[in-house]
């Protein structure tokens, strides 16, 4: 044999294996392709597992950090950015592997962790203003309660706009947690840490509006405050059923961290309200009296006249008695 046959020999004979052994190679080739997914695949619990550890810590800056005299999270923004990316993650790798994998178990769930880690972003985001509006509140509240009226209002005025960035947080953390559905989370463990996480920030929220409610009330009633602060002030009487009415819709036992200051300011407003209606109440009282003593002193007088009437009856009797008497004996 030639060596010209014998390389066409060993070609066909090459080509030959080749054409047998394709339907093992292919099925190797795919699972290697199928393998070079997976480490995307098996981030889908990794980041749940992210979210989760972002959501639990999210809650305990709430109890830390939205109080009077909280503390600052370090690298609040850093936390909120890593929560929001993952909630991103983890929405885009669901959207990849839907209908991919035979078990959408874990793409159903996914959408509800991306949920939890977004709700975090927004508490670590709020977080930022929340010592220094709480701290500013309580503050606020302690000078309404004094009758420093004015010290009251330039204190809210200057947390007002960190107010609104806490507040907003907070409705939107909880405004995403209300789209939460907790049959796709994968444990009873995270479902209950749903639960609480919503019951904590509703809290930390409802002490917000109560305080909040508390104190534009006073910015409303300005002049009314000052003048029940004053003790020669002039109360409007006109407006103060008014603001006593609204005073008695704020819930201290509602405002959490806030509880004891908004309480304390409630007090004091409404003992202010109690000694002004008294007052009134006095002076109408005695105005009245004074009236009824001018009265009766015209019947004293008139029965002082009518005395001295019957003296002068009196003596006239003596003097007709005396000329009715028997005229003296001659004897």
């Amino acid at each position: 044999m030639g060596s010209s046959s014998r390389r066409l020999w060993l070609l066909a004979l090459t080509g030959l294996l080749i054409a047998l052994a394709f339907p093992f190679i292919y099925p190797l080739a795919t699972d290697t392709l199928q393998e070079s997914r997976l480490p995307e695949e098996s981030s889908l619990p990794e980041l749940m597992a992210r979210a989760v550890a972002l959501f639990n810590d999210s809650l305990r800056v709430i109890e830390s950090s939205y109080r009077p005299g909280g503390i600052e999270v370090a690298n609040a923004s850093i936390y909120s950015e890593e929560a929001m990316n993952v909630s991103s993650k983890l929405l885009e790798e669901a959207a990849v592997f839907l209908g991919v994998i035979e078990d959408n178990t874990l793409v159903a769930a996914a959408t509800e962790y991306a949920r939890l880690a977004e709700a975090a972003s927004l508490v670590y985001s709020g977080s930022m203003e929340a010592s220094r509006v709480y701290t500013g509140l309580s503050r606020a509240l302690s000078y309404l309660a004094n009758c420093m009226v004015d010290e009251a209002l330039r204190e809210w005025n200057d947390v007002k706009p960190g107010y609104a960035v806490v507040e907003n947080s907070l409705v939107s953390s909880l405004n995403t947690l209300a789209e939460l559905n907790t049959s796709n989370l994968l444990s009873e463990d995270h479902k209950k840490l749903a639960g609480d996480g919503m019951e904590v920030q509703q809290k930390a929220l409802r002490a917000l509006g109560e305080a909040g409610e508390l104190l534009m009330l006073a910015e409303k009633y300005r002049d009314l405050l000052e003048s029940l602060c004053s003790a020669s002030g002039q109360v409007n009487f006109s407006v103060l059923p008014q603001f006593q009415n609204q005073l008695s819709q704020v819930r201290p036992e509602q405002a959490g961290n806030l509880a004891y200051e908004v309480q304390s300011a409630v007090n004091a407003l409404r003992s202010l309200i109690n000694n002004a209606l008294q007052q009134t109440g006095s002076q109408a009282a005695g105005g009245a009296s004074e009236a009824t003593g001018m009265g009766g002193g015209g019947t004293g007088m008139d029965g002082q006249g009518q005395g001295q009437i019957g003296e002068s009856e009196g003596r006239g009797g003596g003097g007709s008695g005396a000329g009715r008497g028997e005229p003296p004996s001659d004897d």
